[in-house]
């Protein structure tokens, strides 16, 4: 994608450089003989006209190809058979949120209360986006069984436990990790700094709660967890009660 909008932008230049060059080649050219004789040539001002015609248009066309490739930059081409798969791969973005709640949401419509699965290869990401793909899971009537490929951290780890019971399972060479929220360091006066302060707390407390509620574990074992930013194979993620099970992705 990226290629080819740079290349319609420079061609874009490269045309109107050469056409204008050339229009003013035969301006200068004209300057020294008779101007009635310019006059009877075609008309300069059009020709320059229609360059910059030609020009708009390649440049319309590069950067609509580079704002699709934004907008499909987390785009992952399904690489499975299953037609009830969803894909959370890359960053927990706004971008990813769109694309998996479009799923989702389509999934649901087409055959409400038939099992869905969400694979999960993420590094973790922005809460607020990771919370409403939750929330969109949890919306729904059709179960949502939820796989972790290679790696669930942070974000990506909340979204694994939040599967349907039972359904929640990991590659067995999958890595799970969880800890305390963070953060930007934030910048500003001291009331500006609490605030901060005060949404994070709100988050990490929101956090730890869904995690006791997925997990069944106490608040203290969780706590004791994400403090000390707990990596997992998919066995500890299994003890923790993280997943259901480990399984080998064979199909």
């Amino acid at each position: 994608m990226r290629w080819i909008s740079e290349t319609a932008i420079v061609f874009a230049l490269i045309q109107i450089s050469h056409t204008t060059q050339h229009a003013f080649d035969r301006i200068e050219i004209h300057a020294h003989n008779d101007m009635r004789q310019f006059f009877k040539e075609p008309n300069v001002f059009s020709l320059f006209l229609r360059n910059i015609a030609r020009f708009s248009l390649c440049m319309m066309i590069g950067l609509g190809v580079s704002a699709t490739a934004g907008v499909m930059g987390n785009y992952v081409p399904r690489v499975s058979t299953d037609p009830r798969a969803v894909y959370v791969f890359g960053q927990v973005n706004s971008s990813m949120l769109k694309q998996v709640k479009a799923e989702l949401l389509r999934l649901e419509s087409e055959q409400p209360g038939v099992p869905m699965r969400v694979y999960i290869s993420s590094g973790g990401g922005y809460y607020a986006d990771g919370m409403e793909i939750i929330h969109v899971m949890q919306s729904l009537s059709s179960p949502v069984e939820t796989v972790c490929v290679s790696q669930c951290d942070s974000m990506a780890a909340l979204i694994l436990a939040a599967g349907t019971p039972g359904m929640r399972s990991s590659h067995p060479k999958a890595r799970i990790m969880v800890h305390q929220l963070t953060d930007d360091p934030p910048r500003g006066n001291i009331r500006d700094l609490e605030l901060v302060l005060s949404a994070l707390r709100s988050q990490q407390d929101e956090y730890t709660r869904l995690m006791v509620k997925y997990t069944k574990k106490s608040t203290e074992e969780i706590s004791a967890a994400l403090i000390e930013a707990k990596v997992m194979p998919a066995e500890g993620a299994l003890g923790l009660g993280l997943i259901d099970r480990v399984i080998a992705l064979t199909n």
